[in-house]
């Protein structure tokens, strides 16, 4: 039972990467009881966000708004944590709510290796928000030498890092024999004996064949637990491995051929190229392929991105229905601002509709991809990143006159910002597919005033060409050419806000 003389205390802990025998969430909290026991704090409620960033808020943490919303009902008098990054780290949103919430509840922020805050008074309050944007910039820099050393890699036709391919070494270039020979035998089944994904798959299962992400233990999103994948080859997963540019030896980023390839083939070009043909009618860009049209592309009022989720509605003594929508990631919490959301089909199909008729009435056209263009764009961004790396170096280093070092760095993100913009309308406007500049091509058959029923005739094309696409293809089309809002109230398609980002190209 609390006492008044006792504060109540709220535990705090995360990790952004969770390892196998490391629980780092775990020695944090056995870490902070032991604070708290030394500080004769009552522990009251403890909270874990594990395997969860915080950098820049770009992640939903249950834990962190958890903790808000005790925070809010004013459960707690001190706030527990090993140390500021674990609360907040380069999100000015999210350090707000958190001195706003414990300013609501009287509530001060101690930590095991930077003492104790106290959000009502100026100074705190002012350092608090000063060492989140400093471990914001920490992460920034990490991330940009990171995305520097990649395009260093691709430039010169090195992959960049990641998990084991399936039929290389480790360092992703060599050719591990013993399991290219199945990806050859895999061409071989489907070009000279005309078999099925479905048959590789179950002669791969037989022979018990597994990759190294098969392998790897992951967050199981439902459970939330650590745990490896079942390791069963689908008919999926088989296409995926056959229809890899590197199998022939070729380095893609960002959809786009990379030149000075150093990967060994496991095939020829020409085999790939007929693999292709075979499994599919469009051109794939390699890379983990998102599940939702608009997940992350959608914008509620508040600023806010909406995130692909489902929602439940049921009567007293009636049937549940469940929904699938899109939500912004703030709705729920948040009671200040208007938060939205809207059924996912609504919003799919306009969208789709809108892109379809768009390209077809020529709103904009098709280009083929300018690989020039995208090396020289890549290579500019390169070289801001590294001005913006060595000037947020300069500036935790204390080295320079700071507001010169922070207006610099200011100008630096925003011509990053630029760039990127400018690396991702390249991207987007390569991804357009065969079947879509078929469908281009069509409309240039059809008189200047066709008939609705022409005309619809040709739209139908599209859309059946659109549905063909790949999810990344369409994603990418959509991110690099429009900005879409929900606004709030009623159900239907008028509440969708659409626009386009920037003006439409020429051929």
């Amino acid at each position: 039972m609390n006492t008044p003389n006792v504060k109540r205390a709220a535990i705090y802990a995360r990790i952004s990467e969770a390892k196998d025998n490391v629980d780092k969430v775990a020695n944090q909290v056995d870490e902070l009881r032991k604070f708290a026991i030394k500080n004769k704090y009552d522990v009251v409620e403890v909270f874990r966000d594990n395997d969860i960033s915080a950098y820049k808020g770009k992640e939903v943490r249950p834990g962190f708004l958890a903790l808000l919303d005790g925070l809010g009902k004013s459960k707690f008098d001190v706030v527990l944590a090993t140390e500021i990054s674990r609360l907040t780290r380069g999100s000015a949103l999210e350090n707000q709510k958190l001195l706003v919430m414990c300013s609501k509840s009287d509530a001060v922020i101690e930590t095991l290796n930077s003492g104790t805050y106290d959000p009502q008074k100026s100074v705190d309050k002012a350092m608090l928000s000063f060492l989140d944007i400093f471990s914001g910039l920490e992460s920034d820099i990490r991330i940009e030498r990171q995305r520097a050393r990649n395009r260093a890699d691709l430039a010169a036709g090195m992959p960049t890092k990641g998990l084991r391919p399936f039929g290389w070494e480790p360092d992703r270039i060599t050719i591990r024999e013993s399991e290219a020979r199945h990806v050859r035998d895999g061409f071989r089944m489907v070009l000279e004996d005309g078999k099925s994904s479905w048959a590789i798959a179950q002669h791969w299962n037989n022979l018990g064949i597994r990759t190294q992400a098969m392998e790897t233990p992951r967050l199981n999103s439902r459970s939330g637990i650590r745990e490896t994948p079942s390791g069963v080859w689908t008919t999926t997963a088989v296409s995926q491995i056959l229809l890899r540019a590197r199998n022939a030896g070729i380095l893609m980023s960002k959809g786009a051929e990379m030149p000075r390839s150093q990967i060994q083939a496991i095939v020829s070009r020409v085999d790939f190229e007929d693999m292709k043909k075979r499994l599919t009618s469009s051109k794939m860009i390699p890379g983990p392929k998102p599940s939702y049209l608009l997940g992350g592309l959608l914008e509620c009022p508040c600023g806010e991105a909406m995130y692909a989720t489902s929602s439940n509605s049921s009567k007293k003594g009636k049937k549940t229905f469940r929904y699938k929508i899109y939500r912004c990631r703030l709705y729920g919490f948040d009671k200040k601002s208007k938060h939205v959301s809207i059924h996912r089909h609504i919003v799919d199909d306009y969208v789709s509709e809108v892109v379809v008729a768009d390209i077809g009435l020529r709103e904009f056209e098709p280009l083929i991809q300018d690989a020039e263009s995208l090396r020289t764009a890549e290579a500019r961004l390169n070289s801001v990143n590294e001005k913006y790396v060595i000037a947020t170096q300069a500036l935790l280093d204390g080295v320079g006159h700071r507001p010169t070092v922070m207006g610099n760095i200011a100008k630096l993100k925003d011509e990053i910002i630029s760039l990127e913009g400018q690396v991702d309308s390249l991207v987007a406007n390569s991804s357009f597919s065969g079947s879509i500049r078929k469908y281009v091509e069509l409309f240039e058959l059809v008189p200047d005033f066709p008939g609705e029923e022409e005309l619809e005739e040709v739209l139908d094309l599209g859309r059946k060409a659109w549905i063909e696409l790949p999810m990344e293809n369409k994603r990418a089309i959509i991110k690099g050419k429009y900005r879409i809002v929900i606004k709030g109230g009623g159900r239907g398609g008028d509440r969708i806000q659409l626009s386009q980002t920037f003006a439409p190209p020429t051929v």
